[in-house]
């Protein structure tokens, strides 16, 4: 099951079951490419908020809410996410078999509209998000570039596949243009 998950569907379900067109141009081929163990179906358990995960425990409601939802990444994973202001998304991924929380290597506003195409089937994710340019369109505005950038999970820690690559230059009221290059 491929997912998209954008701060917007991260409420209590924790992903949308919708695949997204980043799923789609980013190929079955490359999520095959780095296979998870079977998805985990055993009873999830909570992090530790007052001990091993407490510098996540100001976002306890939407981790355990998340981790309730069950694995959407890499077979007992699950990338959780809320807003952070305009632009600005943060995201963890908790193990649902362990509890434990974990950091990943983008999110807050640095990756203005962040967002992670992921599946439950495989340990590939790719991270997509904007910035703003010193380059000025014609109404003044600042143009926007398209990134994106492939990780692997190694069960601790997203690794990154490549740098960064500008997918797109837009303008800013193209920006929308950007969700899934």
């Amino acid at each position: 099951m491929r997912a998209w998950l954008a701060v917007g569907v991260l409420v209590v379900a924790g992903v949308s079951s919708q695949p997204s067109s980043a799923a789609s141009d980013s190929g079955a081929a490359d999520f095959a490419r780095f296979p998870a163990p079977a998805r985990f179906t055993g009873h999830v358990r909570l992090p530790q908020f007052a001990g091993r995960d407490r510098k996540f425990a100001m976002f306890r409601t939407r981790i355990r809410d998340g981790i309730k939802a069950g694995p959407n990444f890499a077979g007992h994973f699950v990338i959780v996410g809320w807003g952070c202001g305009t632009d600005c998304a943060d995201y963890v991924i908790a193990d649902v078999a362990t509890g434990k929380v974990f950091h990943l290597p983008l999110s807050g506003e640095a990756e203005g509209d962040l967002q992670y195409d992921m599946r439950v089937d495989s340990r590939l994710m790719i991270a997509h998000w904007i910035t703003f340019m010193d380059e000025r369109a014609p109404d003044g505005a600042r143009m926007v570039q398209c990134l994106k950038q492939s990780f692997v999970w190694s069960g601790k820690v997203a690794v990154p596949l490549a740098k960064p690559a500008i997918v797109a230059t837009v303008e800013p009221r193209h920006q929308d243009s950007c969700d899934g290059k």
